[in-house]
């Protein structure tokens, strides 16, 4: 995400710190702004080119308009509390 969980830098990382918090789940937030390394990897991984992006299990789920469409349906509730 672009800044921290307590500090978010952009409105869609915010987004997915909230949408997360509301589905009830422990999440570890990485700031890719202080690791420009991995900021470039993670967009390789993913195929992916913005932040943030949200994995479960390792496996890409999608960024925070996709987050959004999700928690809306109910679909990423139950992938987090699959």
């Amino acid at each position: 995400m672009n800044g921290e969980e307590t500090s978010p830098k952009c409105w869609f990382s915010l987004c997915a710190i909230e949408i997360l918090k509301m589905c009830n789940t422990e999440f570890h937030a990485i700031n890719i702004l202080e690791r420009p390394a991995m900021c470039d990897f993670v967009k390789k991984y993913s195929s992916w080119p913005m932040f943030p992006q949200l994995f479960i299990d390792g496996e890409f789920i999608g960024g925070s308009h996709i987050m959004i469409e999700m928690y809306q349906s109910g679909n990423l509730q139950k992938i987090i509390h699959n």
